[in-house]
């Protein structure tokens, strides 16, 4: 580290980081090493938990394939289910890359030390179980599973040499460009911006969406952040409804490149903020991380992408705000009420519906539109029934019920000129204003 051909000054610095990786090593308690490793047990815990949560999704889509109808309806909803699934297959090809680079990564630091990595073939609970590093390998059948690590059983939980020079080389602030931990961090971002552009890009009806996401790599704050990907989205042809949910997912795996870091002149990477200095366990934990805000990521991907198909005896993937005043007829100053919910609907499936009066000029967005003209004078009743067809295409009808108030026709002659009151004589007035009642005027 202080030898070779390397500049005086180089060799101070390796001097330097000997004694600091010496200080560093006696200061570091058990207690801290193995708080370590209960969180990066955690960590692998949560990743299991965002797999699950993207694969029921998968399997949500895939039992409402099996129960699409033969009907046209039926084929159509099929047909954009199979699509969306081919997206969710290149989501997790992309995926399943990523997460054995990782693993690959785990398994080179801990052999570097001179751990054994010989996946364990026994029984967990076993005795024998506990002396083993690596529980469960990474699989090509289970892709997006990363190992199971047992960090417990690492003897050189306190190496702080192995870690940064297999990552990053000897300074924090000047990494080389084809260290592995650069080249993985130029695949960590790849891999965004692949993620994103797979989930916006697809064709819905006429419409045709796509996204070619770019690198954000400077930020002030994390509304700043969610400001500059609201705009690099937004100069893609992309479905407005896509935008939070994609917001989301680039932001998960985005991370300040360049920042300040203490003991540092000037801006560090985040891969030296990271594995700089840090112990074997801290490394791997920082690791197991990565791949949790992946799998995060992927499920919100996933989950997105099944929003855009209805699953369920009756289910929904489109919602609509809606208002209507409780009161048809109003006078200046009067009070009422307006009621203010939400409509869902299925896009795949639009209502029917048997109108008591009026014909149906079109039907789209979950709702029928009615024509129809206003009959005699005061209120008019509206009813019929509106029905959607379940999974099994049997279609529950449900009553539906409004009113409108129509004004009466009428008409009046005066004679302007003889609009006269006479004194001393018993004039007669009849006061009439519009929305009340003659009687109710004083």
């Amino acid at each position: 580290m202080a030898g070779g051909k390397e500049t005086p000054r180089q060799k101070m610095i390796g001097m330097m980081y000997l004694v600091l990786t010496a200080l560093l090593a006696l200061n570091v308690s058990k207690q801290i090493l193995d708080a370590f490793v209960a969180i990066e047990s955690n960590i692998q815990k949560g990743t299991i938990t965002q797999l699950d949560r993207g694969n029921t999704a998968v399997s949500d889509l895939n039992q409402a394939l099996t129960e699409c109808t033969k009907d046209e309806s039926g084929l159509a909803k099929g047909a954009k289910i199979k699509r969306f699934l081919e997206i969710i297959n290149k989501v997790d090809n992309e995926t399943g890359k990523i997460i054995h680079e990782i693993d690959d990564l785990k398994l080179l630091i801990l052999d570097k030390v001179g751990e054994d990595i010989t996946p364990f073939k026994g029984d967990l609970q076993s005795e024998e179980a506990k002396d083993a590093i690596v529980w469960k390998e990474w699989s090509k059948n289970e892709p997006l599973r990363p190992a199971k690590l047992n960090l417990m059983a690492v003897q050189s939980k306190d190496n702080f040499d192995v870690p940064q020079f297999q990552l990053i080389g000897s300074e924090a602030e000047n990494i080389p460009a084809n260290s592995k931990g650069m080249e993985f961090w130029k695949h960590f971002k790849n891999y965004r911006n692949t993620l994103v552009d797979l989930t916006g890009t697809y064709k819905e009806g006429n419409s045709q969406f796509r996204i070619k996401s770019k690198d954000i790599v400077e930020f002030k704050d994390f509304a700043d952040l969610e400001k500059k990907i609201s705009k690099m989205l937004k100069s893609n042809k992309i479905n407005k409804e896509d935008i939070e949910p994609l917001i989301g997912i680039y932001q998960e795996l985005t991370k300040e490149e360049m920042a300040e870091h203490e003991g540092h002149d000037g801006k560090v990477h985040w891969m030296g903020r990271t594995f700089a200095h840090a112990p074997l366990v801290g490394a791997l934990a920082s690791l197991s991380s990565l791949q949790n805000e992946i799998m995060s990521a992927r499920a919100k991907a996933v989950l997105m992408l099944k929003g855009k198909i209805s699953t369920g005896q009756y289910s929904f993937n489109k919602i609509l705000g809606m208002a209507y005043p409780e009161t048809a007829v109003l006078s200046p100053g009067e009070e009422f009420q307006v009621s203010v919910f939400m409509a869902a609907f299925d896009s795949d499936k639009q209502p029917v519906v048997k109108p008591g009066q009026g014909t149906i000029s079109e039907t789209k967005d979950g709702m029928a539109i009615l024509k129809m003209r206003a009959a005699g004078g005061g209120e008019m009743k509206i009813s019929g029934q509106v029905g959607i067809a379940d999974k099994m295409g049997t279609i529950k009808w449900m009553p539906y019920e409004t009113k409108v108030q129509v004004a009466t026709k009428g008409g009046s002659l005066e004679m302007p000129e003889f609009n006269l009151l006479y004194r001393g004589y018993g004039n007669k007035i009849i006061p009439s204003a519009s929305g009340f009642v003659s009687t109710d005027i004083s």
